[in-house]
């Protein structure tokens, strides 16, 4: 007899031990979810993405750029949160 587990179990149990792999797994699907959110052009003008204190801190190399974003900010809020199913970010700072 095998102890058999899904590969998805064993990767949440890893990642729930261990805290710092955890954020950085989450932090790489905040930047995933971010692409998806804002398009192709716009993930392409924007840089240096991290997140602190569930604030989401983009660098955006563009100024008419950064303030459209500005005024969509709750909406890919809202966006990012539903990709990844839980509320990861409460606020966007653009750069």
């Amino acid at each position: 007899m095998t102890d058999e587990h899904p590969i998805k179990e064993l990767i949440e149990s890893v990642l729930h031990d261990d805290r710092k792999l955890n954020k950085g797994f989450t932090d790489a699907q905040i930047v995933n979810a971010w692409k998806k959110s804002v398009g192709e052009y716009v993930a392409q003008h924007t840089d240096k993405l991290f997140v602190r204190n569930q604030t989401l801190y983009v660098n955006v190399s563009n100024s008419i750029l950064r303030q459209e974003l500005h005024y969509k900010r709750s909406q890919i809020c809202y966006t990012i949160n539903g990709l990844l199913k839980k509320q990861v970010i409460k606020e966007i700072v653009l750069k």
